[in-house]
């Protein structure tokens, strides 16, 4: 399994069209979160910003992965596996589900290099109908729900560039070496994982003063080291892959 799929997918992980969201096409569109995680049930690693570190190192691994070394949560141990979304398209309770994920199927989108962004959304995606569901506009407005939702999906956004400024800093420090992980379990059996990158606890070590010190001031240190501590979660997915396991015994 590589978690380098969902970082270097040609289309944002999830999506498969994206247009703008527009009043005029859109004035009946619904969203109906019923079954709300579904569409996430065959990843095994999904984006998160560095504002999550510390809620997703709780639960899940975090790695670096794809051309810019971002951050994912692994949340499987084989291409196509999501261990906490269940048949029903919910997500295991309990556990923090990403914002990436929470906002789906909503999302910034550049109109090219210098143009301008908009909220882009999945059209074909099954949590959007003009049957059931919350409207996105209400008396030719935004609604209460897609005020609410550009405000999470502007800041989350706004925390990938400040994740985007972290991730080159750790590279450039050399503080980011590949990695992979051979998971043995207790009834037998293996799962491999690779393609990706950690951080280097004995390269962080040994940081120069200065750059530790404009770390601190920037307030990377935390999730830098929510990074380090997620890395014992790798036994919490093979205890959940094991209980899923055993349930199909």
């Amino acid at each position: 399994m590589s978690t380098e799929a969902a970082a270097a997918a040609p289309m944002p992980l999830f999506y498969h069209r994206v247009v703008p969201l527009d009043l005029r096409l859109h004035a009946d569109l619904k969203l109906d979160r019923a079954t709300p995680y579904g569409f996430a049930a065959r990843t095994n690693a999904v984006p998160i910003s560095m504002v999550e570190f510390s809620q997703v190192a709780a639960h899940y691994p975090i790695v670096f992965a794809g051309p810019e070394a971002l951050p994912l949560a692994v949340v499987g141990l084989r291409d196509g596996q999501n261990l906490f979304v269940d048949e029903r398209g919910r997500w295991r309770p309990g556990h923090y589900v990403p914002a990436y994920v929470r906002t789906y199927p909503f999302i910034f989108l550049q109109d090219g290099p210098m143009g301008a962004l908009y909220l882009g959304i999945e059209p074909e995606a099954p949590l959007l109908n003009t049957r059931a569901g919350e409207l996105l506009f209400a008396r030719g407005k935004p609604s209460k729900l897609l005020k609410t939702t550009i405000e999470v999906c502007t800041a989350y956004r706004d925390d990938l560039i400040k994740t985007r400024e972290f991730c080159r800093a750790l590279a450039r420090a050399g503080l980011l070496e590949e990695r992979s992980a051979k998971l043995e379990f207790a009834r037998g059996g293996a799962a491999q994982v690779d393609g990706f990158h950690g951080i280097s606890a004995a390269a962080f070590g040994a940081l120069r003063d200065v750059t530790f010190l404009e770390w601190r001031h920037k307030g990377w240190l935390d999730a830098l080291y929510a990074q380090l501590l997620s890395q014992d979660r790798w036994v919490s997915l093979m205890d959940v892959a094991s209980e899923k396991t055993n349930a199909q015994v």
